[in-house]
């Protein structure tokens, strides 16, 4: 890895933190390369790998170069890199359409995220296709597209819209991998009232009473009963909530 002490290579941003990362990945949506500067010599490699994986949409895919001077972009679905660029352009329109739907100006962030979980798990069914004919699953139903657009979703659906609302309330929030119930899952960690609490919208959708707040706002120790880390995943979103926490 190369930090640089005296200057930046014109044109680079600066990473200071894992963060950083995401952010600069998303905000230059559409370059196939990103040069960047790591400020930070403590960052580990694998940390900065897996938060690149939080980028990008579900469209993108972001992945450091061989020195770490660079974020490369890649597609994540079938298609060109233009053609995945205008996919997550879209989801981003789609998410302040429903945010203007669904937030008023006076809302404080509890109340925005209620309403952001509310809206996916009542409007949201999970798409059976994964189960019953894999290959007939459309790619959307595992991006923000599948509840925003559709309705239907598998559980990468689900996380990824509640990412992108939580990015329209300005409200810092990442996805997380692992498992659940025995099968691969993803579910999501925000910030509320100071601290960092995970929400899994997958499993209250349908529910439209008080039980589908079951895993709203879940302590780590009540959302880790029946939710397994998935590799890296304890340790990235620790460093993760960490760095909000001293900044």
């Amino acid at each position: 890895m190369l930090c640089y002490p005296d200057g930046s290579p014109e044109g680079a941003e600066e990473i200071r933190s894992l963060a950083d990362l995401a952010a600069v990945a998303d905000e230059h949506l559409g370059e196939e390369e990103i040069p960047i500067v790591i400020r930070d010599s403590d960052l580990l490699v694998d940390d900065m790998q897996r938060v690149l994986q939080l980028a990008g949409y579900g469209y993108i895919i972001y992945t450091l170069n061989s020195d770490a001077t660079a974020i490369r972009a890649f597609p994540g679905n079938s298609g060109t890199l233009e053609q995945n660029v205008e996919q997550a352009e879209g989801v981003k329109k789609l998410a302040q359409s429903v945010a203007g739907q669904i937030f008023t100006d006076d809302m404080e962030d509890e109340e925005k995220l209620r309403a952001i979980y509310g809206y996916i798990v009542e409007h949201t069914s999970y798409d059976s296709r994964y189960y019953q004919d894999p290959n007939a699953l459309p790619y959307e139903s595992r991006t923000a597209y599948g509840p925003l657009e559709y309705g239907t979703a598998i559980c990468g659906g689900f996380s990824w819209a509640f990412n992108v609302l939580c990015r329209e309330a300005g409200i810092p929030c990442w996805n997380v991998t692992g498992m659940g119930f025995g099968e691969e899952h993803m579910w999501n960690c925000a910030l509320i009232h100071g601290e960092y609490r995970y929400f899994d919208t997958t499993w209250d959708a349908g529910v439209t009473d008080e039980e589908q707040w079951r895993y709203f706002a879940c302590t780590e120790e009540e959302i880790t009963q029946n939710h397994q880390w998935g590799p890296g995943q304890e340790e990235l979103i620790h460093a993760l909530t960490e760095e909000d926490q001293t900044k």
